[in-house]
């Protein structure tokens, strides 16, 4: 019991500091104009896409062997592409000048989204689907490419849209379920729609635990 509190903890104390910066930046981006606001508007979401991976990482480290690392936005040599976070062998470096690994040394890439997965234009179930599609081959590339599969992939929402109507899309379901076609699985930390973080991960309450378990099951033990 006391095992499961640690993380049942630690996924409300993640949703916690996620929200708190969210709305300290909400309070600052208030005092600017609406031009500026609009003009900083990927700028904002940029750095708020990182500090999330940084949360993510802080309390993900303490569960992981002592022998792995975590970075945060690196590459895969020599690819172009960058990934939220990359667990990688401690012992490793990044090529001179970059953030960019070799993929032997590379054991997990995973997609961190702080505010769920948005659809495609038409905001519908084909357009959710097609931006799976196109996450999926992104995070698959290096592993495709270079014929690597001890890499392994997991993608983390710290929160998603629960539909507030019963009769909605099941966006967590269908989100789950067309990353599942790829071999990815995906979990949910909150709900973005609820108005406290504790009333946020009623939901999804246990998923940081299953996060860290696939994680951990996953990477080599020798």
């Amino acid at each position: 019991m006391l095992q499961e509190n640690i993380y049942d903890k630690e996924q409300l104390q993640i949703v916690k500091e996620d929200w708190k910066i969210r709305d300290q930046i909400k309070e600052e981006r208030s005092k600017l104009s609406e031009e500026e606001r609009e003009k900083l508007r990927l700028s904002y979401n940029r750095f708020l896409g990182d500090t999330s991976c940084r949360i993510v990482k802080e309390f993900l480290h303490k569960h992981v062997p002592e022998k792995y690392d975590i970075t945060v936005s690196g590459y895969i040599w020599p690819l172009p592409r960058e990934y939220d976070l990359l667990i990688v062998r401690r012992e490793a470096k990044p090529r001179k000048y970059t953030r960019a690994y070799n993929i032997d040394d590379v054991f997990f890439i995973i997609e961190v989204k702080a505010r769920g997965m948005f659809p495609e234009k038409d905001g519908k179930e084909k357009g959710l689907k097609r931006a799976v599609d196109k996450l999926a081959k992104n995070l698959k590339e290096p592993i495709t490419k270079f014929k690597k599969p001890h890499v392994k992939l997991a993608c983390l929402l710290i929160g998603e849209a629960v539909p507030k109507r019963e009769d909605a899309l099941k966006w967590t379901k269908k989100v789950r379920e067309f990353m599942k076609e790829h071999n990815i699985p995906v979990f949910i930390l909150s709900n973005t729609r609820a108005k406290t973080p504790e009333e946020a991960v009623k939901p999804f309450k246990g998923e940081w635990k299953k996060f860290v378990k696939y994680v951990v099951e996953n990477l080599p033990k020798t």
